[in-house]
């Protein structure tokens, strides 16, 4: 028998095989070489400045900021358009329109005429005709005593109020100077105020004295007898004066002075009554009544200081009514 084969060699074909493995796989004979060394990393970026960042950010910011600002401006800008034309058309309007006059406090009615008691209470309250109404009692001695002192402060007081018959008022007693000192620019300057507040009785008379204004006797005796008609006592009073005279018409005219007088008589103006007694007493034909009536009408009328009256009562030897 032959000797056992040797168990440390390999078949031949083992071995050529290996070898062949190793040669394919470079693992032969040489060692696996190590990997290449990684890339060196690339250095990192500077940080910028803290301060420099901040900066930046708060400009970024603001910039958004104000563009949400614009953006929202336009956006109520176009849309607050038509509220605007119309508050400025509005506006155009209030403009184009007067300017109301302040809301004075409401005053009281005029009082009853010869309500001593009402006109006073009223004219505190600021009735301006209820102060001229006051001055009227206190100038005639109606339900009162005669005082022109009294009469002047009312009808002051109507003229401040605007109360044209209380200018018109005030300034026949300027002119007289009764009550007042006498002063016939301050009257003129109260009557023409009357005038322009519309009462004619005043317009009249500036026509007839020619206060400011050229005389114009024609116009005058026009302005009284409207007045008169329209129940101003004082015009029948001068308009009856005029024709008496003969003022503003071709001739005298004892007739229409008569019915004047008697009218502004009846109306309790006391010249009135003293002009009437002397047509009745003086002017014929009068019967004996009516020169008895003739003579009580001067005798009251110098009772109410009509001075004229008072000259006649001592003329013609009349005894003064008792007051």
């Amino acid at each position: 028998m032959g000797d056992p084969p040797r168990t440390d060699e390999r078949p031949a074909s083992a071995a050529n095989a290996a070898d062949a493995l190793a040669r394919d796989l470079d693992l032969g004979a040489t060692e696996l070489a190590p990997p290449p060394p990684p890339p060196p990393p690339l250095p990192a970026p500077a940080p910028a400045p803290r301060s420099a960042s901040r900066r930046s950010t708060w400009l970024v910011g603001g910039l958004l900021a104000l563009l949400a600002v614009t953006s929202t401006t336009a956006w109520l800008v176009l849309r607050s358009a038509p509220a605007v034309e119309e508050a400025q058309g509005e506006y155009e309007k209030r403009r184009a329109r007067p300017e109301p006059s302040a809301k004075l406090p409401a005053t009281p009615a005029p009082c009853a005429p010869g309500d001593l008691e009402e006109c006073a209470d009223r004219c505190r309250a600021g009735s301006g005709p209820s102060c001229s109404r006051l001055g009227e009692i206190f100038e005639r001695g109606d339900r009162a005593a005669r005082d022109d002192v009294r009469a002047v402060e009312s009808y002051a007081k109507a003229c401040e109020r605007d109360d044209a018959k209380g200018c018109s008022r005030l300034g026949g007693l300027y002119l007289t100077g009764k009550g007042t000192r006498l002063d016939r620019v301050a009257g003129a300057r109260v009557i023409r105020k009357a005038c322009t507040l519309g009462y004619t009785f005043s317009c009249g008379w500036l026509a007839w004295k020619g206060e400011g204004e050229p005389k114009d006797l024609a116009k005058a005796e026009r302005l009284f007898g409207q007045a008169c008609e329209g129940d101003d006592v004082r015009a029948c009073t001068w308009q009856g004066e005029m024709h008496e005279s003969g003022e503003g018409l071709p001739a005298p005219d004892w007739a229409g002075a008569r019915r004047m007088f008697q009218r502004g008589c009846d109306g309790g103006e006391q010249f009135s009554c003293w002009r009437l007694g002397q047509i009745l007493m003086l002017r014929a034909p009068s019967s004996p009544a009516e020169v008895r009536d003739g003579e009580e009408k001067i005798r009251k009328a110098c009772a109410a200081d009509v001075e004229g009256a008072c000259a006649d009562v001592r003329a013609y030897g009349l005894a003064a009514a008792a007051p």
